[in-house]
């Protein structure tokens, strides 16, 4: 038989039940487009829950790619001003999470629709990952709005 290929994709019923539950958790900000850079996702913490939720679903993703492998959610906007913050993604090793994840973790952050979350959802490799139960762990620092983005990732 064949192998499947490192780039599988998530089949479109099961892509589709998670952009649903992910519609459902928390929209995408109208008129907001963010960015994954060096620091994860930055800005105004009222503009983060849906950005937060779907890292959270990525997350997971990443750690069943990674069969398992522990990934981790940091809610944190470090010396930002306090009405900010900000989420990171972690790999199995501690590091930032690999670059190549960078734009998937966009895409889904701006997705607006489930038609539009399910085709990011299809964009991130599956291989091995129908076998592997995810672990994230999900950290956060003391602002006021920490608290809410880090429910909303761990929901993820």
């Amino acid at each position: 038989g064949s192998t499947a290929s490192p780039l599988a994709a998530m089949d479109s019923t099961a892509a589709s039940a998670m952009a649903s539950a992910l519609s459902k958790a928390s929209a995408a900000p109208p008129d907001v487009r963010l960015a994954y850079g060096t620091a994860g996702f930055r800005g105004e913490a009222s503009l983060l829950p849906a950005a937060t939720a779907r890292c959270g679903a990525l997350a997971a993703l990443r750690s069943r790619e990674k069969r398992g492998a522990a990934t981790g959610i940091m809610v944190t906007a470090s010396h930002n001003p306090v009405q900010d913050n900000g989420v990171k993604l972690a790999d199995p090793s501690g590091a930032m999470m690999a670059a190549a994840w960078e734009p998937l973790a966009a895409q889904l952050a701006n997705a607006r629709g489930d038609a539009a979350l399910a085709e990011a959802l299809q964009a991130v490799p599956w291989e091995g990952a129908a076998t592997a139960a995810p672990r994230v762990f999900v950290g956060r620092d003391t602002r006021p709005s920490s608290e809410g983005l880090t429910a909303g990732g761990a929901g993820g």
